[in-house]
């Protein structure tokens, strides 16, 4: 599994440095201005900073410009895509919430996102990682889009095959940029090449909708103690009991015994017409689907488990952290079934 911090203690540091660097804002879309450059938002009152792509993508869609005409426009016309930007936010006036971080907008998003910070998922899970002291962190990553932690339990092991054993463990995640839940997740770590395996069942989901801020014409901007609201520490004690839950021989021995049955079975016809089924199915560009390939065939196991870890091997060949995860993702949801390749390609 790829990582980026060797320590819990040095993820928390990443995340707190990260803390003191953000802002956040309520504005009325008549407060905002898209300038002439076409990347950088103003906010009335407040500051002007350059947008990243994830940002412009979400306006984008937030006013109904095309992604192809906005790219057009920002590389061959900025002035024209900024002009588009302001004459909808003046037409088509609501209430949006700009993040940013280190000096750039971050994201836009509704008056009723839920701010989840990594630092309060933290605070929420750690204390339950304190009881198991045996406990292993394997990944632990702050990407431009994600917080990742992979933690897992040497002491609850089982073997799946002769010879390949895998371990229990958990994932969490958060995003704060409308990108995606705070979640937990069962984790499965093989020991034979280090592949990690997320699980889609058995954890627990949080979206970011909360109710909307203050109603107010002019720039609010929040505070970080308004992250802690009664209700984001409800839902966070929930969290920290299914990271109880997750790490325990009941969740685990699930997770085996739907491991063992997809070791079970076997592709009866073509393997290469296989993974080609499984790469329209998970759209993988070709790097991933002949990386895919190949490690089904170096690694001999031409079974439904064999695919998911041919996969899963695949997340250590891709630069990004973020397709990693999801390429781990996907070997778990193979094992769920929820790709039926071994049926289809016989």
């Amino acid at each position: 599994m790829k990582t980026q911090y060797k320590s819990v203690i040095e993820l928390a540091q990443a995340v707190e440095d990260a803390r003191a660097q953000k802002r956040d804002m309520i504005a009325d879309s008549r407060q905002l201005v898209v300038q002439d450059d076409g990347k950088t938002l103003a906010v009335n009152g407040q500051g002007a900073w350059p947008m990243d792509d994830y940002t412009h993508r979400q306006l984008d869609t937030r006013l109904g410009i095309p992604a192809k005409y906005a790219d057009k426009m920002r590389a061959e016309a900025p002035d024209l895509y900024a002009a588009n930007c302001n004459r909808w936010f003046k037409q088509d006036h609501e209430r949006r919430m700009v993040r940013v971080l280190r000096g750039r907008v971050r994201a836009f998003l509704s008056d009723r996102y839920q701010r989840i910070e990594h630092e309060d998922t933290l605070a929420a899970v750690l204390p339950e990682f304190q009881t198991h002291p045996e406990l292993q962190f394997q990944s632990l990553a702050l990407t431009d889009s994600r917080m990742y932690l992979k933690a897992t339990l040497p002491t609850l092991r089982s073997e799946i095959k002769v010879g390949d054993i895998v371990e229990a463990g958990i994932e969490i995640t958060n995003g704060e940029i409308g990108n995606g839940a705070m979640a937990v997740w069962p984790f499965a770590h093989r020991l034979v090449c280090l592949n990690g395996m997320r699980f889609p069942v058995g954890g627990f989901r949080k979206y970011h909708v909360g109710s909307r801020a203050d109603t107010t014409e002019d720039v609010y901007e929040m505070l970080t103690d308004e992250t802690l609201r009664a209700d984001d520490k409800a839902f966070l004690l929930k969290a920290r009991d299914v990271v109880r839950a997750v790490l325990t021989e009941q969740t685990f021995s699930k997770l085996v015994g739907k491991m063992k049955e997809a070791a079970g079975e076997k592709i009866e016809g073509d393997p290469v017409k296989a993974v080609e089924l499984l790469a329209e199915r998970l759209s993988l560009n070709e790097g991933e689907r002949g990386s895919v390939l190949s490690h089904l065939i170096s690694g001999g196991d031409l079974s439904r488990w064999g695919i998911a870890n041919a996969v899963t091997r695949t997340a250590h060949d891709v630069e990004s952290y973020d397709r990693a995860d999801e390429l781990e993702a996907f070997g778990g949801k193979i094992i769920e079934g929820e790709f039926k390749v071994v049926e289809k390609a016989a």
